[in-house]
This record gives structure tokens, sequence and C-alpha cells, in this order.
């Protein structure tokens, strides 16, 4: 059962201009930051009460073009973060209804802290939603 949404996620054209706009402009609180080029991104997370914006800059060209779009594209929602208590439960009962995953099987992706997948927005009505669990 989904627990809450986490953090909206936003493929940004340069990190350092979404962090001075988020912090500076619109004032939201620094939450933290993470490099990691072996998934060639770098992010920023900003706290917006209870939610957090995810800021993803891909330093992969390949990636990028996938993920931002097209060249002049300078930021796009990407996915919305949910948090589950049972990671495989519940995609066990999305998979009933229909809801494919990238990828499709296990094992899911691990970063610090949490494991996730990523939903196939064919399959959740056009909106790419990213299912976490966080470590216990």
């Amino acid at each position: 059962m989904p627990t809450t949404i986490e953090h909206v996620g936003i493929v940004v054209d340069n990190v350092m201009e979404a962090k001075a706009f988020l912090g500076d402009v619109l004032g939201l609180e620094f939450h933290r930051e993470v490099d990691l080029p072996n998934r060639g991104v770098k992010a920023a997370f900003f706290r917006s009460g209870s939610i957090q914006v995810e800021v993803i800059e891909c330093v992969d060209p390949d990636l990028r073009e996938g993920r931002l779009g097209p060249p002049g594209t300078r930021a796009r929602i990407e996915h919305i973060a949910i948090l589950v208590d049972d990671l495989n439960g519940h995609l066990d009962a999305l998979k009933a209804k229909g809801v494919r995953t990238v990828p499709p099987d296990p094992p899911y992706t691990v970063t610090p802290g949490r494991t996730w997948v990523m939903t196939d927005p064919g399959t959740t009505g056009g909106v790419m939603y990213q299912i976490i669990e966080l470590d216990k």
C-alpha cells in the first residue's frame, strides 16, 4: 500500500540553474544532493512541506536526450515518486492490474537508502511513477 508521495522528479538542462531557482527564487529548503556517475546523473532535492522536488541533470549525452527531450528543452516533469512499505507486494498488485515496470523483474535499482523501480508510462495513463521502498 502506498504510504506517501515522496517527490516529483524534474529533468533539467542545468542542475545548478535549477538549484538557484528553487532555493533563491522560490525559497524552497535544500535537502540533499547526489552524484551518480554510474547512472550518468546528478540531482538535488528541495523540500516543500512533506513533498520534495528533485531536479536531475543527465551528464551522459545519450541519456540526456532520452530523458530531457530534443535539443533546446530546458526542463520537463519526468516522474512522481511514491513510497511503499513492501515493494514486491505492491508491484505484484500493480502487475495484476496491467502495470508494467522498468525493469520488469528484480533486481530493481538500489541507491543509498532505497530500492526502487519505474512504471512504464504506457501502462499508467502516460505518467511515469517511481515506486520506492526505503531501507529498513
